[in-house]
């Protein structure tokens, strides 16, 4: 159900306080037959698509400080915030890479009437490459690779840091490496 909030409030996720928004839109996702029962894709009222599909990365085994994000969240916080399949991507900015909140491994792609886009995300890192056609297949492994930073995509302003402080040279390895 859309909703306005008086401000401010939070949402809780596992114990964890995260700040709620003015304004949510409808929207809707179904979970997967997996144990973890996890959603991973829903459209809201603006028509911004999600579909998620989980990923492995460099920086799976980190352990978060506490403020851990589950993908299943991360979608549910696209799609209640989101007002465009671009503005999906600042939805995605503000949660991860503004704040101290990390999220798992996983790819999201993220589409309305005028713009698709596929969406690597790992801890608190993104990567965000515009699709020019209508097809796009995806599986089950990160596909931007070392394209990280071409013209027109988006990615976090900590990626090549946070790669760096783990070990691994981004612009050899790519986002997945």
């Amino acid at each position: 159900e859309a909703q306005n909030w008086t401000l401010p409030q939070t949402i809780n996720f596992d114990g964890n306080l995260y700040p709620q928004v003015a304004h949510t839109y409808k929207w809707f996702a179904a979970q997967s037959t997996l144990e973890d029962q996890s959603a991973n894709m829903g459209m809201n009222e603006n028509g911004v698509i999600v579909v998620g599909s989980d990923q492995t990365s460099w920086d799976d085994n980190i352990q978060p400080d506490g403020k851990y994000l589950r993908d299943q969240y991360l979608l549910a916080l696209i799609l209640q915030r989101a007002t465009s399949a671009t503005h999906a991507i600042d939805v995605i900015d503000s949660i991860i890479d503004d704040t101290e909140w990390v999220t798992r491994a996983e790819t999201y792609l993220i589409g309305d009437n005028d713009h698709l886009w596929v969406v690597e995300v790992t801890g608190n890192n993104y990567v965000a490459k515009p699709l020019d056609n209508s097809v796009y297949g995806m599986g089950n492994y990160y596909s931007i690779g070392t394209d990280w930073n071409n013209p027109g995509y988006l990615y976090s302003s900590t990626l090549v840091q946070d790669a760096a402080d783990h070990g691994c040279d981004i612009s050899i390895t790519g986002f997945s490496g």
